[in-house]
């Protein structure tokens, strides 16, 4: 039986924010090393609650934030206040990021969210504001994922991807997916569900759709420099050694 077929505003971004909350050690590590060199201030794009950045903001970092999720910034906001700490964090989308009084010696975007921008010429004119920010010698990390080293990510119809009991009793969140893969256009169609259940009760439900281009080595390496970057160095995961399976194929694209 459902009893409230209405979408719960904001369930997604809620949820995402506590479950998707993981840090692989080696891409901590890795960043913070390019914090390291960039003499510790960076701006991340696509911040979401705080994963990678609350750690690094308690290390001693200064970590300036961006997402275009009010929800998120506002989770993020209010993790770092409990922390003792105060980032800046601003609300704007990554095709769209102005930060023209301010400069970064170090920009990255993690987990492969810069191919949220699915248009190929909106992720240009993104690159080129990025280039415009980023002083002089300074670095611009992007992560990007192969579709081929994700099988879930061509799914059709839906697939449970968690399935998580609460601590009231009886409830609990289920998120599903669906999703489809056109290698020609390489864009990736994927659909997220999120569901909160009593017993064998729906109470609340909420959709979204995403679009998510994925780009060959080189194809990416001509955007980078066809922003202005003078120099691209690639790597197949975030340690040394051959990339292991999920990893993200990252572009350290210097100005």
């Amino acid at each position: 039986m459902m009893r409230d077929k209405k979408s719960s505003i904001g369930l997604i971004s809620k949820i995402c924010s506590y479950w998707r909350q993981h840090i692989d050690e080696d891409e901590f590590q890795f960043y913070r090393t390019m914090l390291r060199e960039a003499g510790g201030k960076a701006l991340e794009l696509a911040c979401g609650g705080g994963r990678l950045m609350l750690r690094l903001l308690h290390e001693g970092y200064q970590v300036d934030g961006v997402d275009s999720c009010p929800f998120l910034i506002d989770v993020l906001n209010r993790k770092a206040k409990n922390a003792g700490l105060n980032p800046s964090l601003f609300h704007q989308r990554l095709e769209s990021v102005d930060f023209s009084d301010s400069s970064y010696k170090l920009i990255y975007i993690p987990l492969g969210s810069f191919q949220l921008v699915s248009d190929r010429e909106l992720a240009q004119l993104a690159l080129n504001k990025y280039f415009k920010i980023i002083e002089s010698g300074g670095k611009l990390v992007i992560s990007l994922f192969l579709p081929w080293t994700h099988d879930h990510l061509d799914t059709g119809g839906w697939q449970i991807i968690r399935d998580v009991k609460l601590r009231i009793k009886n409830q609990r969140y289920v998120e599903r997916e669906a999703t489809i893969h056109d290698p020609v256009e390489q864009i990736i169609q994927a659909r997220t569900r999120f569901e909160l259940w009593d017993g064998k009760d729906i109470l609340q439900f909420e959709e979204r759709e995403m679009h998510l281009r994925w780009y060959s080595k080189g194809e990416f390496i001509a955007l980078l420099k066809a922003a202005g970057f003078s120099s691209v160095k690639t790597l197949r995961s975030y340690r040394e050694g051959p990339p292991y399976r999920d990893s993200f194929m990252l572009f350290i694209a210097q100005k």
